[in-house]
């Protein structure tokens, strides 16, 4: 049976959770096609993670309905399913005393294999690390390991719970990086994240969810133009001031362009990235998925927000995802 022919890898249908009467997850439908990565995307709060710990079966819906490979979710998922599922917490955990091999070698044995296939060292760029402790890894190694664990049993498809929280923007673009590689490999993706540019840079398709309620879906460049507004002339003044002229047409930007110091030429406009030492700079930027969730809104992605109706849960401990992974500790494996 083809992937079409089975269903849709993931798929919710006006799903909702609540807590003592108030929504973490309201009314939300996605649909994941076979071997894309889709995104759901919000600031910490907006019920991203219980969305996918609804869809794991890890917590149970107040309304709706779920379908993961062509099967119904209302509680634990089977044994057979979870196989062919890969899941990185936000919070992965791997044993600080073991070598990344003998850390994978265990996971795999989870699944009753002996270890990971041998093209996935290549493929997440682990074959070198092998022998080196998990303990002394980097962030960016150490959440490389936790991608190589979900998928030692070579799962269909992959959950990952802000995959790239924390890591700095090296580590965070190599990661990216492996992820395409993943999906190039024929594996659908649902990940979660905070963070607009890493939706438009991986995604084909996302969600915006803020407090829990779905307020846009659909590909990064269809959701910018529908909701992004005009592009941006930025000006910035030598003391850091900026000023954002919208520009939605050739002419309004020529009559910005006049209004700017000197002669009005297009060598007034400056990267600010690269600004003249002690000048003004002005900058052309296109829509983002930022400015989408801005103009949608009114408020920016950020600051985070603990998670609605969750509070007394969360504050015992971590997420339900991260039953999957084992604890970590300096003692183990000695």
């Amino acid at each position: 049976m083809s992937p079409e022919a089975a269903g849709p890898p993931a798929e919710a249908r006006d799903l909702v959770k609540t807590y003592r009467g108030q929504a973490a997850v309201d009314h939300l439908s996605l649909r994941v096609s076979p071997g894309e990565i889709f995104a759901l995307v919000g600031p910490n709060g907006a019920g991203k993670t219980t969305t996918v710990e609804l869809l794991l079966g890890l917590r149970r819906a107040t309304s709706g309905e779920m379908r993961v490979l062509g099967h119904p979710v209302s509680g634990p998922l089977p044994r057979p399913l979870r196989r062919r599922i890969g899941v990185l917490p936000q919070d992965f955990n791997a044993f600080d005393r073991l070598t990344v091999e003998e850390n994978l070698r265990l996971f795999a044995r989870m699944y009753g294999l002996p270890g990971p296939e041998p093209g996935l060292w290549a493929t997440l760029g682990l074959e070198e690390h092998r022998e080196r402790r998990y303990g002394g890894l980097s962030g960016g190694l150490k959440r490389r390991v936790g991608l190589a664990a979900a998928m030692v049993h070579d799962p269909e498809l992959l959950f990952l719970d802000e995959p790239t929280a924390n890591l700095d923007p090296r580590a965070r673009r190599e990661l990216w990086d492996h992820l395409r590689a993943l999906q190039g490999r024929g594996r659908t993706i649902l990940l979660t994240t905070n963070s607009m540019a890493e939706a438009e840079a991986l995604a084909g398709r996302v969600a915006l969810l803020v407090r829990g309620k779905p307020v846009a879906q659909g590909s990064p460049r269809e959701l910018v133009a529908r909701h992004g507004g005009p592009r941006l002339l930025i000006l910035r003044d030598p003391r850091g001031t900026e000023k954002r002229i919208p520009v939605e047409s050739p002419e309004a930007l020529r009559r910005a362009m006049e209004a700017l110091p000197g002669d009005g030429s297009t060598r007034e406009l400056r990267s600010l990235e690269d600004p003249p030492a002690g000048g003004s700079t002005a900058e052309l930027r296109n829509p983002t998925l930022e400015e989408v969730f801005l103009n949608l809104t009114g408020t920016p992605p950020e600051p985070p927000v603990p998670e609605a109706g969750e509070g007394r849960r969360r504050r015992r401990g971590p997420s339900r995802l991260r039953r999957l992974s084992p604890p970590s500790s300096g003692r183990r494996g000695q």
